[in-house]
């Protein structure tokens, strides 16, 4: 998938998330409907000045606008990680089913915690 779709499908995903239509954010960020329509279609790429808008009016990193990361928010300045914790983190992502994990993580966390005495759920 090209970088430009992925721009597409993240503006179009916080839209959507937001309750807005294209025309609502269009209004926001001062351009019309169409523009909008054109990148989450991947059929144009915003400025950096409009990526910045974007990502300043959905408070979300850049970074995931442009596919980057994954995280809508720039959690880094939020939730320290050890190195330990991050380790762990790129261990599970091996787990073949981990789309599985991520998709329904408080069943793994149980299967965890009975692993585990001192986990409190």
């Amino acid at each position: 998938m090209s970088n430009i779709v992925v721009i597409g499908e993240r503006i179009r995903r916080l839209r959507i998330d937001k309750g807005l239509t294209q025309k609502e954010l269009g209004k926001i960020l001062n351009m019309n409907k169409t523009t909008i329509s054109h990148y989450e279609k991947g059929e144009r790429c915003p400025s950096i000045e409009t990526l910045i808008l974007i990502s300043d009016y959905f408070n979300v990193d850049i970074k995931y606008i442009l596919g980057i990361n994954n995280l809508g928010k720039s959690y880094n300045s939020e939730i320290k990680l050890s190195d330990e914790e991050i380790m762990f983190i790129k261990e599970i992502r091996k787990i073949s089913s981990y789309k599985n994990l991520i998709i329904n993580p408080k069943s793994y966390v149980k299967l965890i915690a009975l692993r585990t005495t001192d986990y409190k759920m």
